[in-house]
């Protein structure tokens, strides 16, 4: 998090950081810049604390980055627990995305909890990792269209807005404000 790229899934901090609640590779992109402005308007003593904690959710909603955030509707889940405690789904996503780069350390947790245990070919293996991959592409990418459609909802009733169907429909494909900050500066425009 140098400002140069992000971390990949053969880092710690892939899962730490909650980068594993992204759906691509761009969504990474885009959390690494949330947490480039976070530490912008924080210290590193600040950011370490709540690290530690695991409060860095409460960190970015007291230093404006909410509505960057909530475009990844599982960061929380992953950074409640970072850095001690993880669900095993977000070790399984891990190790996923490290073995489709030809890293693939399989954790002992992930063995057992999703069955890779009982498979007794490679090729049963790789099944069970092509259903899971597609279960997290396809709980993702509905979980962004969702944040989109909040984010839809909430720029038209911070500018006094009533939501009808139709009327969001027609938002979709401008642009939408993505801190509380610009919420303020559109509708006051």
């Amino acid at each position: 998090m140098l400002g140069i790229c992000h971390p990949g899934p053969e880092f710690d901090c892939w899962l730490d950081l909650g980068f594993c609640a992204s759906q691509d590779e761009a969504e990474e992109g885009f959390l690494d810049y949330t947490y480039q402005m976070l530490a912008s308007y924080c210290s590193y003593d600040e950011f370490f604390t709540a690290y530690a904690n695991s409060t860095i959710i409460q960190l970015l909603d007291t230093r404006g980055l909410r509505g960057r955030r909530i475009i990844h509707p599982y960061l929380e889940d992953v950074l409640s627990g970072s850095p001690v405690v993880f669900k095993s789904v977000w070790t399984l996503k891990q190790y996923l995305e490290q073995s489709r780069r030809g890293q693939s350390d399989l954790p002992p947790s992930v063995e057992v909890d999703y069955g890779f245990i009982n498979c007794t070919t490679d090729s049963e293996r790789q099944d069970l990792k092509d259903l899971y991959t597609n279960i997290f592409q396809k709980t993702l990418r509905q979980s962004s269209t969702a944040a989109r459609s909040l984010r839809v909802r909430l720029a038209i009733r911070v500018r006094g807005g009533v939501v009808s169907g139709d009327e969001e429909k027609e938002k979709q494909g401008q642009e939408i404000p993505e801190t509380p900050a610009e919420y303020v500066s559109t509708s006051q425009s």
